[in-house]
């Protein structure tokens, strides 16, 4: 295990917690030795798993984070991931959209 000391900054579970101006940010963290191992579109799981898998990722974006703008490249890195792994785009921008409005799938 390793760990990194920082008078601004800090590590927890999946989150970057910072100090910037006397004000606390923070973001979505994913260790630099991060693989992408999002379930394969394709994996012989449950429909309704791989279906929701998107919008709870999402989900995990737009909670963990404080700043709009790094909130945004991180949705554009999650999108990849997924599309990297055999999603559909389409499938993606639903989930997306439902995640921003916080909608339950129909």
């Amino acid at each position: 295990m390793t760990s990194t000391i920082s008078s601004d900054k800090v590590h927890y579970l999946d989150l970057e917690i910072s100090v910037n101006n006397g004000s606390i940010q923070y973001c979505l963290y994913t260790k630099p030795s991060d693989r992408n191992t999002i379930l394969h579109a394709t994996s012989a799981h449950p429909k309704a798993l791989l279906k929701s898998l998107p919008k709870a990722q999402y989900l995990r974006v737009i909670r963990n984070n404080s700043n709009l703008e790094v909130m945004e490249k991180q949705i554009t890195s999650m999108t990849q991931k997924f599309l990297n792994r055999g999603y559909p785009l389409d499938q993606l921008q639903e989930a997306l959209h439902m995640a921003r409005h916080n909608v339950a799938p129909t």
